[in-house]
């Protein structure tokens, strides 16, 4: 029973570390509740062993006799290997959990998040260059406020996101994080890449717009001053 417990709890100390893909999780929660099942199996033997030692040191005419020593030791270290698995297993079973929840949900976003994003920046990038009359102009700046809109109601769906993937960066093991951690940044890098195309078209509108302005504002005063000559002459 020694040599079994010990066997488990080495399997279970030893478990690869919290994955961060749903998969993979699920291969992991499968394999903890065999060890939980394992060691459900094997309570019935663990009791009986436990009432024959116990049976035994009750019995001993010298309790101080290194054959009931040596029983009491080993009757600690099954109780402590017992105890230790049970916690391991119960705590790893949470974590798991946890980590799923976690995992599906981060992917998922990531996903839908991502896909917005491509959609958005390909609609930047694929507008008219700037008109050159002021109500065509006025018009790319009205469809400008429209994906204005799409950005904003796409912000907090990043931004969850983003925790999300922190707290699936704080359960999983090691060996993933850096790798939720590039898809935060690649995330990141999406979003900047946006807000910076809304931007520069906002710019170039703007200016496009001032521009029309200005060369409508000579072309009035131009024609205003060739009426007023024309009406001199006759």
């Amino acid at each position: 029973m020694l040599n079994a417990l010990e066997n488990t709890a080495d399997q279970v100390n030893n478990a690869e570390p919290v994955s961060a893909h749903p998969d993979k999780i699920r291969e992991q929660i499968d394999e903890n509740n065999a060890i939980i099942d394992d060691v459900k199996k094997r309570e019935d033997a663990f009791n009986a062993v436990k009432r024959q030692a116990n049976d035994l040191i009750n019995k001993a005419p010298n309790k101080n006799d290194p054959a009931v020593k040596d029983i009491k030791q080993k009757l600690d270290r099954l109780n402590s290997l017992w105890d230790q698995i049970q916690k391991a297993t119960k705590n790893r079973s949470k974590n798991l959990d946890e980590a799923l929840i976690l995992a599906e949900k981060f992917w998922a976003e990531l996903q839908a998040i991502m896909e917005k994003l491509d959609a958005l920046q390909e609609t930047l990038e694929s507008q008219e260059p700037p008109a050159v009359e002021p109500k065509a102009i006025q018009k790319q700046q009205n469809a400008l406020q429209d994906i204005k809109r799409d950005i904003e109601r796409v912000k907090p769906e990043v931004q969850n996101c983003k925790k999300t993937g922190e707290s699936l960066m704080r359960v999983c093991g090691e060996p993933d994080k850096p790798e939720i951690k590039k898809n935060i940044q690649d995330l990141d890098n999406a979003w900047d890449n946006i807000t910076a195309l809304f931007a520069k078209r906002e710019e170039n509108l703007i200016d496009a717009m001032e521009k029309a302005m200005e060369f409508h504002d000579t072309l009035q005063v131009s024609w205003a001053a060739f009426v007023a000559e024309y009406a001199l002459i006759l």
